[in-house]
């Protein structure tokens, strides 16, 4: 919700957005639903222009992204 356009870089448009609902965590097998961690946080959104020709400068710019996370 309230997704909102931030500039266009070199492979699409960067929004930013409130992640109401947060990721999923792991299913509760005792209420039947999945639990979900993080509700309301602000996320990145990017589109993605062209996606059907993935570049390997593209794919070098994600892994840049994910290279400072841990999991």
């Amino acid at each position: 919700y309230s997704i909102k356009y931030v500039a266009k870089g070199g492979f699409g448009k960067v929004y930013k957005a409130n992640w109401i609902d947060g990721y999923i965590n792991k299913w509760d097998y005792s209420k039947y639903r999945w639990e979900r961690k993080d509700q309301n946080k602000l996320v990145a959104l990017k589109s993605l222009n062209n996606s059907e020709n993935i570049t390997l400068e593209f794919m070098d710019e994600v892994q840049f992204i994910f290279s400072g996370y841990t999991f």
